[in-house]
């Protein structure tokens, strides 16, 4: 299951120290990591992923995008509970709290 060259942003790819990894953990393989979660729970076909964003503008617009979709506690009513709900706490709070 190793790749055969490291992905720039996943330090773990890099096959030595995928290696070293296994090593530390007492095992052969990484599929033998996963091994204790049942097959029909494991994926066996690749990821079907949009293309990669290659741009960082199209990615920033893509970003803003999906932003835009998110709904704040303030713009609607939560009834989430567990202290979730909308109140006030005054700034002079922080204050206190944050003291040396």
């Amino acid at each position: 299951m190793k790749s055969p060259r490291a992905h720039p942003f996943m330090p773990n790819s890099v096959p030595q120290l995928q290696r070293d990894m296994l090593q530390e953990l007492g095992i052969e393989s990484v599929d033998e990591l996963f091994g204790q979660i049942p097959a029909q729970h494991r994926l066996d076909r690749p990821l079907r992923l949009p293309a990669p964003i290659s741009a960082e503008t199209e990615l920033r617009r893509h970003m803003l995008e999906r932003l835009r979709k998110n709904v704040s506690c303030e713009q609607a009513l939560s009834f989430l509970g567990g202290g979730i709900w909308q109140h006030h706490v005054p700034a002079v709070c922080d204050e206190i709290v944050n003291r040396s």
